[in-house]
């Protein structure tokens, strides 16, 4: 009888992929992660349930990225939750596991990458770039200095020393627009949401348009 709420450290040879699971990694983002592991050894626990076929043995619902870093740095076992989960139960976490997440809200996110990046100040950019989703030179345009307040840069968009961001909102473009708009911040990071978490860093100091989205 296993806890759902206990974690477990089971033999990654044990550990078998769900055949129908869709998860894939972007490369940049996979490095991130193996880099993360064999640096401090954490991850969240994997989620499996025993094996439907293998008596003994387990199948992976969600965490097969992990447990393929966790093979290439040559560890032993995995930290896991063993879910007694039918196959109607599988599917519907298989279809839900990495879709299921938060929004992240733009200032907060600047200001803990700043604090971040205080408390390791002896990091180089490329070692602090190693273990976040942000790319370098994105991270190098959310660690430049706030500009100093005056009366031109309230005008800008600084109100009484805190920089303005604007609310969140949905827009439908049409294709081509939108392919634009996509390329403008593959130019700031791969990653959109860097991109976006870059462009309000720019916009928080007056610098906006960025100069590499003004094309």
């Amino acid at each position: 009888m296993f806890s759902t709420h206990t974690v477990q450290m089971l033999p990654l040879g044990k550990l078998h992929a769900h055949p129908l699971n869709p998860n894939a990694m972007p490369g940049p983002v996979r490095r991130k992660l193996r880099n993360h592991i064999a640096r401090t050894g954490h991850y969240e626990p994997l989620v499996v349930r025993p094996h439907p076929e293998i008596p003994r043995d387990f199948q992976i619902v969600h965490g097969q990225q992990r447990a393929s870093v966790l093979r290439e740095l040559e560890h032993a076992n995995a930290a896991c939750l063993v879910w007694n989960l039918n196959d109607a139960q599988t599917l519907t976490l298989l279809a839900t596991a990495n879709r299921l997440r938060g929004k992240e809200k733009a200032r907060l996110r600047l200001n803990l990458i700043r604090l971040l990046h205080e408390s390791m100040a002896a990091a180089t950019l490329e070692e602090f770039a190693a273990m976040l989703p942000e790319q370098a030179k994105s991270l190098q345009r959310i660690l430049e200095p706030e500009p100093h307040l005056t009366t031109a840069n309230r005008g800008a968009g600084i109100c009484g020393g805190v920089p303005k961001v604007p609310a969140a909102f949905i827009v439908f473009l049409p294709a081509e627009a939108k392919r634009r708009v996509d390329e403008a911040l593959a130019k700031i990071d791969p990653n959109p949401a860097a991109a976006l978490v870059a462009l309000a860093a720019g916009m928080s100091r007056g610098s906006y348009p960025p100069d590499n989205l003004a094309t």
